[in-house]
């Protein structure tokens, strides 16, 4: 009973042996084809070897089974070879790469921030040089405006005070010794009049402001009118007596000496004529 219990033993390891190098031939040649290195096969017949089992090993009384070693497992993977075409580069640590990216960052930081600087500068020079300009246009307002103002102060004369007409203005101007005052009264005055007995008076005194200026050409001007337009006023010897002393402060004695001589000859009784005879004798004495 035990031989025949022996053989069955025997006949059962031998069966199982068989399998399991089957099993393990096969599994090898498809990690060779996967793999396609010759290391494979060596590997697979080398377990084929480490599966043998010894006959001394097995158990006669119990039937056991005795498993193979398992085979080094082999990787696939292969080591990755750099390619001798394209040059080997060395990596940068990532502290360096962080540390480049922030000098990047504060740089271009730094140009924004310098033409934010040139437009600000840039705003207050436009606003320096607008205000220069604004300054600049109000004195030539400034200076138009004053020279617009005396231009209708000579054309319209000042304005006259109230409950006063422009003569009452102007002989108060006259008498005040405000002569410019007085002619710009007048001019305005005369401008707008030509006869009447305002008007005889209002000539007069402009030519006696204009004497008292020392403007004589044009105290000539006005004194002569009355021999011309107004031969019978009143102002006609006054007139008379006024351009012979124009002509004396100009220095044209033969020219006042003239006016003296009809001053006497036409207004001998009055004020006027008394005195250019004095005129006229004096001045043939000194002769």
């Amino acid at each position: 009973m035990k031989s025949v219990q022996f053989l069955l033993v025997i006949s059962l390891s031998a069966f199982i042996f068989s399998g399991c190098v089957t099993t393990r031939s096969e599994l090898n040649e498809k990690r060779g084809l996967l793999s396609g290195d010759s290391t494979a096969d060596e590997t697979s017949n080398a377990s084929t070897k480490n599966s043998v089992v010894k006959s001394e090993d097995l158990n006669p009384v119990e039937p056991t089974v005795v498993e193979s070693n398992k085979a080094p497992e082999t990787t696939s993977q292969t080591t990755s070879r750099p390619s001798p075409l394209l040059p080997a580069t060395t990596p940068v640590p990532s502290n360096t790469q962080s540390q480049y990216g922030i000098e990047e960052m504060r740089a271009e930081l730094a140009k924004l921030s310098g033409k934010v600087e040139e437009l600000e500068q840039d705003k207050k020079n436009q606003q320096v040089t607008q205000q220069d300009e604004q300054n600049k246009l109000q004195v030539k307002i400034a200076e138009l405006e004053k020279q617009l103002k005396e231009k209708e102060e000579q054309n319209n004369g000042p304005a006259v005070p109230e409950g006063k007409t422009p003569l009452q203005a102007a002989k108060d101007a006259y008498y005040s010794s405000k002569y410019e005052t007085a002619i710009q009264y007048l001019d305005s005055f005369l401008s707008n009049n030509e006869k009447g007995k305002d008007v005889e008076e209002g000539v007069f005194i402009r030519g006696e402001s204009y004497f008292k200026l020392k403007q004589y050409k044009k105290a000539i001007v006005d004194y002569s009118k009355f021999s011309e337009k107004f031969p019978k006023s009143n102002f006609n010897s006054k007139a008379l007596l006024k351009i012979a002393e124009c002509f004396d402060a100009l220095e044209m004695k033969e020219d006042s000496k003239a006016f003296y001589q009809e001053l006497s000859e036409k207004y001998p009784k009055t004020l006027e004529g008394k005195l250019a005879k004095k005129k006229l004798s004096g001045k043939s004495s000194k002769k």
